[in-house]
């Protein structure tokens, strides 16, 4: 737990995220192998997903995550984001389409991430 926080923590205090990409995803990687926190795996899978490491990996990630918190909107937003990577539209829309009506689109990352996937094409 302590090399996770300590990763989290890395990653959300440094300006250019870029810098700390390798160490962070080497942490979590690393606390994984004996871990299932389904917290570690969306964070893991969302900066995979986000910067373009290993969408699919993200994707399998976050999918592990929602066995442990099928409701939890994060995930459903992290795998949302993952499929619209993977140009998997429809299914992209539909788990977006779950963030978007339980919470709006007032999170910035939220609308765009919405606005992103409604342009989407197979």
């Amino acid at each position: 737990d302590y090399l996770a926080q300590q990763a989290i923590f890395k990653f959300e205090m440094t300006e250019d995220k870029l810098t700390v990409l390798n160490e962070v995803i080497s942490k979590f990687e690393t606390v994984l192998e004996s871990s299932t926190n389904h917290v570690y795996q969306n964070y893991l899978a969302y900066i995979l997903i986000d910067f373009n490491i290993n969408v699919s990996k993200g994707v399998t990630l976050v999918k592990k995550a929602l066995k442990e918190e099928p409701n939890n909107l994060a995930y459903i937003d992290t795998l949302a984001w993952g499929e619209y990577k993977l140009k998997n539209c429809k299914e992209a829309y539909i788990q977006m389409k779950k963030v978007v009506d339980e919470v709006g689109i007032d999170d910035e990352e939220i609308k765009l991430h919405w606005e992103q996937i409604q342009e989407c094409k197979e």
